[in-house]
């Protein structure tokens, strides 16, 4: 009899270790780009019943990774398949899940499917998720707008060291959303995730140093992270180092520094910089003064700014422009604008 269960055990074992090397092995192929190998491999494992196996799959069909016709199915295979592995409790894949049903990606847009699959996913202690269902409380997206709630599930995934919750917790604290404002503790969770690379709490803590919030008033601290959100592309960062440069803040004055600044910003659409580096070109200040450059930002940052002050200004620098140009001038001036905004 023990000769008995002892065979069954081991028949039981073969298995076990057979889809372990086999999952491990989809993961060579893949980390060696034999995406046709890994392929073949997870949609076996898949077809078995194997959550892993799903979502790896998933996970490459996202990406475009498969033999598909064109992305659009690839999306929706992947759509497909991370709920297959969502279903069966992947907590990575119900957050995945819930990220495509936020976006509309290989599915319909539903904001309270996202919000269903991102609270199974943050109620087993998935981070992303915990960030993401923080994110749609304090936009109302497929739930009612809920500051206390947004807070309650920043702090869970912040703890747990995701950077995009602990950026939007320091958000919430500097604003007073959910929580009594508080500029030292949001300096603390912006600290926390700028140093883990996050742009956005970057660029929000150099902005509590060049106020004095929460921190000593420090331009040169202010610049170090405008200046590393900077280089990763964020467009407000650009625009604030272009200010720095501009009035020497933290920084050695220098207008051609800042006019780069200022013309990378600009391309992203930011609309500050867009007038900023306008009436640039129409001075000469860190670039050679160019009429036709400087009524196109002028007019682009006119054309995209709300009512108020800030449109006015650059309306009153675009007709001030514009009276030296000619004709032909402000045409191809304003067929270079319309260029920008169609691109």
């Amino acid at each position: 009899m023990k000769r008995l269960i002892l065979i069954l055990a081991i028949l039981f074992l073969f298995p076990t270790i057979s889809l372990a090397s086999s999952l491990q092995e989809g993961e060579q192929a893949f980390q060696s780009f034999k995406l046709d190998k890994a392929e073949i491999i997870f949609k076996a494992l898949a077809d078995q019943g194997n959550t892993v196996a799903q979502r790896r799959l998933a996970e490459m069909y996202s990406l475009g990774l498969g033999k598909h016709k064109s992305f659009d199915e690839s999306l929706r295979e992947a759509a497909k398949w991370f709920q297959k592995a969502a279903e069966q409790g992947d907590a990575r894949a119900q957050n995945s899940l819930g990220f495509i049903y936020s976006t509309g990606t290989g599915v319909s847009l539903n904001y309270s499917e996202a919000v269903k699959w991102f609270r199974k996913a943050a109620s087993q202690g998935n981070a992303d998720a915990q960030s993401n269902l923080g994110a749609m409380y304090i936009n109302g997206f497929g739930v009612s707008q809920n500051y206390s709630e947004a807070l309650k599930w920043f702090l869970k995934g912040a703890e747990q060291g995701n950077a995009d919750a602990q950026s939007n917790l320091g958000a919430m604290y500097a604003l007073g959303r959910g929580v009594k404002k508080n500029y030292h503790q949001a300096v603390k969770w912006f600290l926390k995730g700028a140093e883990q690379g996050n742009a956005f709490a970057q660029v929000e803590l150099g902005k509590m140093y060049q106020m004095g919030r929460g921190v000593k008033k420090n331009y040169h601290q202010a610049v170090k992270w405008y200046r590393n959100a900077a280089e990763q592309g964020n467009a407000v960062a650009q625009a604030s180092l272009g200010f720095a440069y501009r009035w020497g803040n933290g920084v050695t004055q220098d207008y051609i520094e800042s006019a780069k600044w200022f013309l990378r910003a600009a391309e992203q659409g930011n609309i500050h910089a867009q007038m900023t580096l306008g009436t640039n070109y129409m001075i000469g200040q860190g670039v050679e003064k160019d009429l036709i450059k400087a009524h196109k930002w002028l007019n682009i940052a006119v054309s995209r700014s709300p009512n108020g002050n800030q449109r006015d200004q650059a309306a009153k620098f675009r007709n001030i422009v514009e009276k030296e140009m000619t004709q032909d001038q402000v045409l191809k001036a304003q067929r270079l604008a319309r260029e920008w905004q169609t691109k």
